[in-house]
């Protein structure tokens, strides 16, 4: 008898949970109207983010971000990964923060390309959306189930690894031309670009320290330029 009764005590306390729940949170609207079995789940090929704003439109658009999120991480941590043990030889520790601030580099770039850039709601399989009222406060869920497959993270990748070796050329174009400047001016020009190039590498990337000593470097021959020379050719002072 105690058992009955402490099972029928349960079954109350579980009943008033539920009502307190249903009268916190209630649907008052959804599309579409059937609710799809991707929700809240892992699919194949796909991928499945929820995003809550005060209005859908917001939600929408949150949603849209999370997945660029997604693709442009997957993209990072593939690049981190095969890079991180160079980057620990580099500089012989086993410091976390490095590999973290190369990935923070990474999807800095990675947000460039151009498949990132073309993320669109039209390109979304599916969605769902719930618009729920919560003590008193209406929230809009939106469910997306954005196309991704293992090939277009692997085209990723070969574009943000192709992307990264321009970058490399251009590097070297710019340093090969510092000996060849022929103006205070040129040589002014070229800092700029350098200095704008670095920014794309981590403190522990042999192009970043290059960057470094070719500003150095381009300082010091303006500085050994007399003011009379200005503006006139490096060639004639040399």
């Amino acid at each position: 008898m105690k058992k009955i009764l402490i099972a029928l005590a349960l079954l109350v306390g579980f009943g008033m949970v539920n009502q307190t729940y249903a009268q916190k949170a209630k649907v008052l609207e959804h599309q579409p109207k059937k609710k799809p079995a991707w929700v809240n789940t892992l699919v194949k090929d796909y991928i499945i983010v929820v995003a809550s704003s005060n209005t859908l439109e917001d939600a929408q658009e949150k949603a849209l971000i999370k997945v660029k999120e997604h693709i442009i991480s997957s993209v990072a941590d593939n690049i981190s990964s095969t890079s991180e043990y160079t980057l620990t030889e580099d500089t012989k520790s086993g410091d976390m923060s490095i590999t973290e601030n190369y990935k923070v580099a990474t999807k800095t770039r990675a947000a460039d390309i151009p498949f990132i850039k073309g993320i669109s709601v039209n390109q979304v399989e599916e969605y769902y959306w719930e618009k729920v009222s919560e003590k008193g406060k209406i929230t809009f869920y939106y469910h997306m189930k954005y196309p991704f497959t293992e090939f277009q993270l692997k085209k990723l990748i070969m574009e943000y690894e192709r992307a990264d070796r321009d970058l490399t050329q251009q590097l070297e174009g710019f340093l090969a031309r510092i000996d060849d400047a022929e103006s205070i001016e040129e040589l002014n020009q070229l800092s700029n670009i350098i200095k704008a190039l670095s920014t794309s590498f981590i403190d522990v990337d042999n192009r970043k320290t290059k960057c470094n000593v070719a500003v150095s470097k381009i300082s010091q021959m303006i500085k050994n330029v007399s003011i009379e020379a200005v503006g006139t050719s490096l060639g004639e002072i040399r």
